[in-house]
């Protein structure tokens, strides 16, 4: 190189260096999540606007990320060869591309796109019986005979709650169904991240479809957990194998997922109610960071700092439980957001996330914590990574795809499952060789020598030698108990399939269960396994040890009967300080047994506004004596009813005895004005109409005091009462149901007993007002 040359460079080099740098602050994740509902506008015009001025402003204001909702409802905002453009399109290709236009308006102004993606909600609103491709709702809906939707505890699916239909996280189609309609998405566009929501049950207590229950009982659950342990590792599994799925394709590609802001509270953490997602929804946040099936998440902690549920020790519990990978805090832009991206700050956490864009003014984090711009934080095992990953698909020797083979890396214990289209996924293998085994009983066991190198992303298919190991026999016992077992998850019982297996289990400890048990055995008949269900049901009412609690999954039933309640909590009275942890209890309890209350509901026996003062002497008209209690009337259809319950009762063991029943309207209303707590007594009730009892719940040994409204610590020792057992267990077939708040209180409200109450009054039922509103529980906060 010459003189001059050499003089031309150093001087260009010396005023670049001198130029001034833009201030830059540390690495840190600045997002927001965009919602479908916040980037779609009537015209391609009008969306295409948005999406710019969304990009520009996110940009103008140093936001780094944008977490981009492009899938609602198993429809989509893009074009999909599996599932259909969402409602907010009309179901139609509207011509153009929208997600392909955001990435480019998100390269353009600097910010790493995240393809938000709803993953278990199947619809909110129900689509077009033909769109284009076929809405999975009309194909696996709740009226499919291949339904794909939750079920109850009964096996009957849920068509909609908590504001949509669901898919059930245990079945494997369904499973399988998202990571094929996500993987489309990855293959397609230039995505930075793929980034999950409302991946989770809407409630604890699902999802007992039939598919769910098979795995449940079979290869599906391989360390044989409880029914929770079983659901949450379906969510967990299905993670692992679309994280393996994308490493196949695209290794940078981020995964992340945004849990419920309260995962469960653990031992030096957050101690307040609230819902616990494990437990009540299935997610298990922490379990997705340490078994790294996820790089990051974002948890909704949409509580402000120094709040009942504080925004500054759930984040600290989650910073307990990272393994390794990434916690950026979501945080609500309407509860203090500018304190709160400095309490992330002052945890050491990596980051956090804006509910949601259009929420607050963007100018404030502009002018307070991001002044400067940031880059997006690194992450390590990701860009240099020191282990490998191994993924492929599990098949029978004539090429059959296999659901739940067992994969298993040497000698460790740790079960990797296949899904329903075969595929399986390994991570964090440590460089070197490995046997990876697969099994699965009726096809037989493989193994298969790998050798990996930190960083490799290996496609490894197993195929098992179908007949080295030939299906295990299923002895007559062996039938009869699954049998029964199988006739538990129906509505057949209320009992958990899982406590019929383990009184099954110990049928040699009662006379009468093994007489019954061989019965059964010999004849095959149905009638005679219903009458062994029935003798298990009278073990579980008059077992001390139990409750009706036991009816919930062990997580829930633990949770209830060992809760620490305040004195100052009462079953439906003024809010205490564990209210939401009662709420939650009577909300699960509603999933064994339905609740119908005879004045409130959609279809009562009597509205309040029908209760005129003809109608209030119709209603008294209807009172009849109840034999062998005559302090007491009800009306005489439930009267009927009631003895009918009482004597099948007494020939079980159980005493129905009347503390409480008709209420005359004098009495009502003058309890209701003298009363201390408002919340014991009420003008017009079921009382007042001949519908209601309130039993006496002290049976044997077991003691309570007199019926009133009492601390949530007494109520739930009540339900160890073999009356609250027994009625749980048996009322609906006589029509009574439970009021969930208070054990000893039931209604006689049978379905259809609207047109039987007014079936004699003259003219025949009232005109209907105005419908009253259900009563529900407040809806949980998510995205």
């Amino acid at each position: 190189m010459n003189k001059l040359l050499r003089s031309v460079l150093a001087v260009a080099g010396a005023a670049v260096l001198a130029m001034p740098v833009a201030a830059q602050a540390p690495p840190e994740m600045r997002a927001c999540w965009v919602s479908r509902f916040n980037w779609t506008r009537d015209t391609p015009e009008a969306t295409r606007e948005r999406i710019v001025s969304i990009m520009e402003n996110l940009k103008a204001n140093n936001f780094n990320a944008v977490l981009f909702q492009v899938r609602g409802e198993c429809n989509t905002l893009y074009p999909s060869p599996y599932e259909p453009w969402g409602p907010q399109f009309n179901w139609t290709d509207p011509g153009w591309d929208p997600v392909a236009f955001a990435i480019e308006q998100a390269r353009a102004n600097g910010l790493e796109f995240h393809a938000y993606f709803n993953t278990h909600t199947l619809t909110a609103v129900v689509p077009p019986p033909e769109t284009t491709p076929q809405h999975p709702y009309n194909l696996h809906g709740p009226e499919s005979p291949d339904s794909w939707v939750i079920h109850d505890r009964a096996g009957n699916p849920v068509a909609s709650t908590d504001s949509y239909t669901w898919l059930s996280p245990s079945n494997p189609h369904a499973s399988a169904w998202t990571r094929k309609a996500l993987m489309h998405l990855v293959e397609t566009y230039d995505v930075d991240g793929v980034h999950f929501d409302r991946i989770r049950t809407p409630a604890a207590g699902y999802s007992f479809d039939v598919r769910s229950v098979e795995r449940f009982e079979g290869d599906g659950n391989p360390m044989g957990g409880e029914w929770g342990d079983f659901m949450r590792d379906a969510i967990t599994q299905d993670l692992r194998r679309i994280y393996g799925a994308i490493a196949l394709r695209k290794p940078h590609v981020k995964i992340t997922a945004a849990p419920f802001g309260i995962c469960r509270r653990e031992p030096g953490g957050y101690q307040g109610t609230g819902t616990q997602s494990y437990y009540s929804w299935y997610q298990d946040s922490f379990g997705w960071m340490e078994q790294h099936v996820v790089d990051a998440i974002f948890p909704m902690i949409y509580w402000r700092i120094g709040s009942a549920h504080p925004f500054e020790v759930l984040l600290a519990d989650f910073l307990k439980y990272t393994g390794g990978r990434h916690v950026y805090a979501g945080i609500h832009a309407g509860r203090d957001p500018i304190a709160q991206i400095a309490e992330t700050r002052r945890q050491g956490a990596p980051g956090s996330t804006i509910w949601s864009y259009g929420s607050g003014d963007f100018s404030t984090y502009l002018a307070g914590p991001y002044s400067e711009p940031a880059p997006v934080p690194a992450m390590p095992w990701k860009e240099n990574p020191t282990v490998a990953i191994v993924a492929g698909t599990v098949t029978s020797a004539h090429g059959v795809p296999l659901l739940d083979a067992w994969v298993r890396v040497g000698d460790n214990p740790a079960t990797f499952l296949s899904g329903a289209d075969g595929f399986y996924t390994v991570l964090d293998l440590s460089p070197g060789t490995h046997t990876i085994r697969v099994e699965k009983p009726e096809f037989g066991e493989a193994t298969r020598e790998v050798t990996v190198a930190a960083g490799d992303v290996l496609e490894v298919n197993l195929q098992l030698p179908e007949g080295q190991k030939a299906e295990m026999p299923i002895t007559p016992s062996m039938k009869l108990i699954d049998d029964l077992i199988r006739l538990a998850a129906t509505d057949a019982t209320v009992l958990r399939p899982e406590y019929v297996a383990e009184s099954l289990k110990r049928r040699t400890e009662d006379a009468q269960r093994y007489s019954l048990f061989h019965r059964a055995l010999r004849s095959g008949q149905e009638a005679d396994r219903l009458e062994l269900l029935r003798a298990i049901e009278l073990q579980f009412i008059h077992d001390p040890k139990t409750s009706a609690l036991d009816l919930l999954d062990p997580e829930l039933r633990d949770k209830f009967r060992g809760f620490a309640w305040d004195p100052a909590d009462y079953p439906g009275g003024p809010e205490g300080p564990n209210e939401n942890v009662a709420i939650e209890m009577v909300e699960a309890l509603r999933t064994v047994l339905p609740e119908r209350r005879a004045n409130t509901g959609p279809d009562p026996a009597v509205r309040r506004a029908e209760a005129t003062e003809e109608v209030w002497q119709y209603m008294e008209n209807q009172w009849v004596e109840v034999p062998d209690q005559t302090n007491w009337k009800l009306n005489r259809h439930a009267v009927e009813s009631f003895v009918a319950m009482r004597d099948q009762a007494r020939r079980e063991g159980v005493e129905l005895i009347i503390r409480s029943g008709h209420r005359t309207r004098a009495r009502a209303e003058a309890g209701a004005a003298a009363a201390g707590n408002p919340y014991a007594v009420a003008s017009f009730s079921s009382h007042s109409l001949g519908l209601a009892i309130d039993f006496q719940m002290s049976h044997g040994d077991l003691q309570f005091a007199e019926i009133t409204t009492r601390p949530m610590a007494q109520v739930v020792r009540m339900r160890e009462s073999p009356v609250h057992k027994w009625l749980f267990v048996r009322a609906r077939d006589f029509g009574w149901y439970a009021y969930m708040h208070e054990p000893w209180h039931w209604e006689y409200n049978p379905p259809g007993f609207r047109q039987v109450f007014w079936a004699d009054f003259p003219g025949g039922a009232p005109a209907d007002p105005e419908p009253e509103p259900a009563e529900a529980p407040a809806a949980a906060s998510s995205n």
